[in-house]
């Protein structure tokens, strides 16, 4: 099996943050932050580990993984998982459109 590291993108990470950010200024507690967090870590083990389980999305060389409520939009190369996007699928879908446009 090829050792792949996670590589997050910029946008990825501010996805993450607004995500945080929000729950954080709507009195989300912070365990339920943490278990995000930890689901989302023990996701990206199971994308490290199948790096195809995620569907192919349109026809990009993207994949979508969805788990409770949210995706992680990733790409496999020979060494590396890049994470393009963390998205909470509650959000409106223009705004991913655009985002995964943006995507090269």
């Amino acid at each position: 099996m090829v050792e792949r590291e996670v590589i997050w993108t910029q946008t990825a990470i501010d996805q993450f943050e607004v995500l945080l950010f929000f729950l954080q200024a709507n009195n989300v507690t912070e365990k339920f932050a943490h278990n995000i967090t930890t689901k989302l870590n023990e996701h990206i083990q199971v994308i490290l580990q199948y790096p195809k389980c995620g569907k192919p999305y349109k026809m990009s060389k993207i994949r979508e993984f969805v788990f409770d409520g949210f995706s992680i939009f990733y790409r496999v190369k020979t060494r590396q998982i890049i994470i393009h996007l963390f998205w909470d699928n509650r959000q409106d879908p223009v705004k991913l459109v655009k985002l995964l446009t943006n995507i090269s």
